[in-house]
């Protein structure tokens, strides 16, 4: 394990001490908790921001593949448009 040290407003600490003492948890392992969870958030909201830009990039690839699906199916039926008269 890696030790951190850090220094907080004396505000935040007595709300870290009023939180943990009726969680009966020690400074240090309720600091770690806190910490664990905030990281946890961000991974979520990394992951959920990676989703967005891939679904963003597979509506751009399926509207490519569409638009040249037009493109031939009307290529098509200008052939057969001409064959016809």
């Amino acid at each position: 394990m890696k030790t951190i040290s850090l220094k907080i407003p004396d505000d935040v600490y007595e709300k870290v001490e009023k939180y943990r003492k009726a969680m009966d948890k020690n400074r240090s392992g309720y600091v770690m908790e806190a910490v664990m969870e905030y990281t946890r958030k961000k991974e979520r909201e990394e992951l959920k921001e990676q989703l967005a830009k891939e679904i963003n990039e597979d509506r751009n690839l399926n509207r490519e593949i569409i638009d040249e699906y037009d493109h031939l199916s009307n290529e098509g039926l200008e052939n057969l448009k001409d064959e016809w008269n």
